[in-house]
């Protein structure tokens, strides 16, 4: 009987952390979005001003136009065919956009291997890589998948990147929806106590450990 209701209350963490991850997952992805914005621009003006040209950006644009009139299958394929014969940051940018179409359009399996290829990419700069794979982690943490999200955040947790705090973030929105709190409260202390840490990561650290503890 004791057993019985051992799982029952392990039962009810998991979905208690999961409606967390619900309550907060808007303010992390929109500084990820916000992150995609600026590397996309970025990315984008050095591959235009190196070797973009007019047809090029013509045949870009219309796959962005297919996304944004809500048409994701076309876009996904005409962004996939673009990455194919485009240059090494222009392919990366049009991935990117082929997985976000390719989720908003219901097949987040196929979004996540197309985030794993961008991860698996040796040409990718290294942010764009890293984006990949913090995207492809928020994506399994929203089917439950959290071993294939903490697969996917350990490399850009522990490196030097410029969003490893956020990585860590989300690794702890795992353990904590695997049902490991003590480890998720660990990284959220961490993340508190750590100098360099952004305001807004530090921020959600504190509630979510102190909602950890209630």
């Amino acid at each position: 009987m004791s057993e019985i209701f051992r799982e029952v209350d392990e039962e009810v963490q998991r979905d208690r952390y999961a409606e967390l991850w619900q309550r907060f997952r808007w303010p992390v992805i929109g500084l990820l979005v916000a992150l995609i914005g600026g590397t996309i621009s970025y990315t984008a003006w050095q591959s235009y001003s190196a070797s973009v040209k007019l047809d090029r950006g013509e045949r870009f644009l219309a796959a962005t136009a297919l996304a944004e009139e809500g048409r994701n299958d076309e876009a996904a394929r005409a962004f996939a065919a673009f990455a194919e014969d485009a240059n090494a940051g222009y392919a990366t940018l049009a991935r990117l956009r082929e997985a976000t179409a390719l989720s908003e359009g219901g097949d987040h399996a196929g979004a996540i291997a197309v985030y794993d290829r961008i991860i698996d990419d040796g040409s990718a700069e290294d942010v764009m890589r890293e984006l990949a794979a913090m995207l492809a982690a928020q994506r399994l943490l929203d089917t439950g998948d959290t071993d294939g999200a903490e697969a996917r955040l350990a490399p850009v947790a522990g490196g030097a990147g410029p969003w490893r705090h956020l990585a860590r973030e989300l690794e702890g929105i795992a353990a904590m929806q695997a049902g490991r709190a003590a480890d998720a409260s660990a990284i959220f202390a961490e993340l508190e106590e750590e100098a360099g840490v952004p305001p807004g990561v530090k921020g959600r650290a504190a509630e979510l450990r102190a909602a950890i503890g209630e």
